[in-house]
């Protein structure tokens, strides 16, 4: 009797999820969600202002390949990048070299993501990247899904 209820037990015990399980989903899922394209709406707090829509930086997530590409407001950029529970790293980041007469944003914007300690929240239409619990950048999903 004892027997039976101690692989009943252990049975029931092995179908149970486990926490580990359950946050790696939670992670994957929350990685998956990067995937696509946005457009920058706010960096360092300040609502972007563009004079033509192409030249509003972007950028694209390729989670299966953790690469990462877009436009920093002149220059294109490309590289990798990882992602865990709420962290992310960008990785090898490198961009063309044209010359630009306002770079006002593409510095800046090539700072935040230069940065290594950088943490995210992602929704099905906003992402937010930020330091020290601070929002440094804010995108918006493109339609062009």
């Amino acid at each position: 009797m004892i027997t039976c209820l101690a692989s009943a037990m252990l049975f029931m015990g092995s179908c149970m999820p486990s926490a580990t399980s359950s946050t790696s989903t939670s992670q994957s899922n929350n990685t998956a969600m990067l995937n696509g394209s946005w457009k920058l709406v706010s960096l360092n707090g300040k609502t972007i202002n563009v004079s033509e829509e192409s030249r509003r930086p972007r950028i694209t997530f390729v989670p299966t390949e953790q690469r990462v590409n877009g436009f920093a407001g002149c220059n294109s950029f490309f590289g990798g990048f990882t992602a865990a529970a709420t962290q992310i790293s960008f990785t090898n980041i490198g961009a063309t070299r044209m010359a630009c007469h306002d770079d006002t944003l593409e510095q800046p914007f090539l700072a935040v993501i230069s940065d290594t300690s950088l943490m995210y929240q992602v929704t099905a239409t906003t992402l937010k990247l930020m330091k020290n619990n601070q929002s440094v950048m804010e995108f918006s999903r493109t339609q062009d899904q």
